[in-house]
């Protein structure tokens, strides 16, 4: 099993409003900001980064979206209030 990986940038489980469990624990956090700005090289390790993470896991976090978190915040408790 692959060890979370932690950058500078990601932000934690609890900051980005993911609840701490062992699920959570278990996936790799992956900043795609690469894909969208980076080189051939960092691209290319990004997604060899997915890639594993898929395989391996099943699954995985993605930080460096750039989607602000109020609204994933907001979109998370409509969904909530519809359960």
């Amino acid at each position: 099993m692959r060890k979370r990986e932690s950058t500078p940038s990601s932000r934690s489980a609890t900051r980005s409003g993911v609840e701490n469990n062992d699920m959570t624990a278990l996936a790799p956090e992956i900043d795609i900001a690469p894909l969208l700005d980076g080189t051939q090289s960092t691209k290319r390790t990004v997604t060899e980064k997915i890639k594993a993470a898929a395989i391996d896991i099943g699954f995985f976090t993605v930080v460096g979206h750039g989607i602000d978190f109020g609204l994933l915040d907001k979109t998370r408790n409509t969904v909530g209030a519809v359960e």
